[in-house]
Formats: C-alpha cells, structure tokens, sequence
C-alpha cells in the first residue's frame, strides 16, 4: 500500500517575458497551483495546473476549492484509491484533476526528468495584432530555422486578414510551416469568411491547419467547414478531452488534435488518448504554452518516451514565456 500521509497546496505566479496575445485575453503572467502529495514510505511528487479561464470554463477560483478540498480528503488513502476517486471527474473538470492525477501517476510509475527541455523543437508564438513582429518572427523561425510558426488569430476577420495579407510578401513556399490558432474566436458567419479569404491564400500550403476556429461544443460548426473547405485541415484542442471526443474527431474527418497534460487529466490519459488517436490515423499534436516548466517537462518526457505518437514540433514552451 502506497498511503498518502500529507498534502501541499500552494500559489506561485510566474511573470512573463513578454504579454502573451490570446484571442480572448492578453496575459502578463502566468498563475499556477502545485500540488504536491507526500507518502508514508518518505517519497513525494507535484503537479501543477495553471487556469486559464476563457480556453477553459473552469474557474481559477473553482479550481483551487476542488485542489483545496482534496488535498484533505485523499490523505490517508492508498494512490490507486485516491486516482479512482478523482479520475472521474476528468470530463466535466479536467483542468481541476490534471495537477492531482499528475502527482498521482508520478509515484506511480516514476520517470526520469533528468532532460534539457532546450534540445527539442518547439513552435514559435505570434500574433496577428503585432504585423511587424510577425514578419520578423516568420523570417527567422520559418526561413533562417525551417521551423514552424504559430499565429494566434484574434477573431476579428479584418485584422487577422491584414496580417495574413502582410506576411504573404515573405513567405517562401519551400520553407517551414505556419499553424493558426482561433482559440474559438470565430461565430460562424466570421469563420465561414475567413475561411473562405484563406481558401484563395497563395500559401495556403504553407499552413499546416487552423486550429479550434469555434466555440468547444460548436461540433456543427466545424463539420459545415470542413465540408465547405476541404482543402484546409482544423485541428481541434479545447473541443477535445476525452476517448469519445477523440471518435467524434474521426468520425467528422479531423485530421489533426491537440493533446495537453492540463486538458487529459493525467499522463495516463494524455498516453492513452495519443494512443487511440494514433489508431484512427489521427496526428497529435502535444504541449501547453500556458503552462510552467514542470508541466512542460512532463509532457516533453512523454514525447520522449512515445516519439511515434506525436507531431515532432512541440507546443510544450510554456517555460519559454518566463521570467527566469
């Protein structure tokens, strides 16, 4: 029996190098809650989970009560007990479970975290709010590295087309790739125009997909644009959480989803839903940019350990937004 003898819980905020431009917030820092669970025998482990209301409709405050309230209830229980308890409340809060299910799955099955999260390939963020930084951006990430660019869109079709219309001069159709991130920023009529601008794109092959262009349960709304645009791959992310959000993304003809530790649960979870969706011939995309460095380094290790299942271009650079 692996028992757990006590708990911590603690705040820690991490001030960003630079705000950091969603469609539906601009973030000055990141605030993050670490769990950490103790055992009997001596050992311990943490996870962390940083809130990000908006991507997620759980609350920061609502998280920190359910992290508060079992951070007395699971002391005394076996880790297998406890994992049982909160695992089943993954699909209606994922975000609240993730940083307990991490800890949990730490003991479990330790892994070795001696790695230099430096060494790997990562996407570098942008934004179609700053053109110029944009263009600068793409030219040393995509030309100079032959790596990939990740735009975050901002929902407004004028100013997301502007910027597009402005990068289009220096794209080189031979060199790197380009993601687009809504973070559900369009309502239909404003995706389908989008789409539709980016449909006649003279780099159109240049971008790898467009990700989660609609609200989380708008499952209608993507099936009408990808049956409108066939041509332009969606990539879902916060649509998707469980198995059964993995099947609905095949049965509608997804081609890409992104996984990350906060939106799984654990890293059983994350392993498990790569798995299936690496079955149904789905791409996987991994990683957290919201998110600190331990949470990263979990999910790089798990890239590590599990290469054959995900993207090679990591979105585990969370810790590249900080202040160190």
């Amino acid at each position: 029996m692996q028992r757990i003898s006590r708990v911590e819980l603690c705040k820690t905020n991490y001030p960003l190098v630079k705000p950091y431009i969603l469609s539906f917030e601009t973030l000055h820092s990141f605030n993050a809650y670490h769990f950490e669970i103790y055992l009997d025998e001596g050992r311990s482990a943490k996870g962390e989970v940083v809130p990000l209301y908006g991507y997620s409709d759980e609350k920061p405050e609502d998280i920190f009560n359910y992290l508060e309230n079992k951070s007395t209830e699971l002391v005394d229980l076996d880790l297998s007990d406890a994992r049982n308890i909160v695992e089943k409340d993954i699909e209606a809060i994922p975000f609240s479970t993730s940083a307990i299910l991490t800890a949990i799955d730490l003991l479990l099955n330790p892994i070795d975290d001696t790695i230099d999260l430096d060494t790997f390939n990562y996407v570098t963020p942008a934004s179609t709010e700053k053109v110029e930084e944009l263009i600068a951006l793409y030219k040393k990430t995509c030309i100079e590295n032959s790596s990939t660019l990740k735009i975050k869109l901002s929902g407004n079709f004028e100013i997301d087309k502007k910027a597009l219309l402005a990068l289009e001069p220096h794209i080189i159709s031979a060199k790197g790739n380009i993601r687009l991130d809504a973070n559900q920023a369009y309502n239909i009529e404003n995706g389908l125009t989008f789409f539709e601008f980016l449909k006649n794109y003279r780099f159109l092959t240049n971008i790898q997909y467009v990700e989660q262009p609609f609200p989380v349960n708008n499952w209608e709304f993507n099936e009408l644009t990808i049956e409108s645009f066939p041509n332009i791959p969606i990539m879902l992310d916060e649509s998707v959480v469980t198995i059964e959000d993995i099947d609905r993304c095949h049965q509608m003809g997804i081609p890409y989803i992104k996984l990350k530790l906060y939106k799984q649960g654990g890293i059983k979870e994350l392993i498990n839903c790569a798995k299936h969706a690496n079955q149904l011939g789905i791409k996987v995309i991994l990683g957290n940019g919201v998110a600190g460095e331990l949470t990263n380094k979990i999910e790089v290790l798990v890239f590590e350990n599990h290469k054959d299942l995900f993207d090679p271009i990591l979105e585990a650079n969370g810790f590249k937004k900080l202040i160190q």
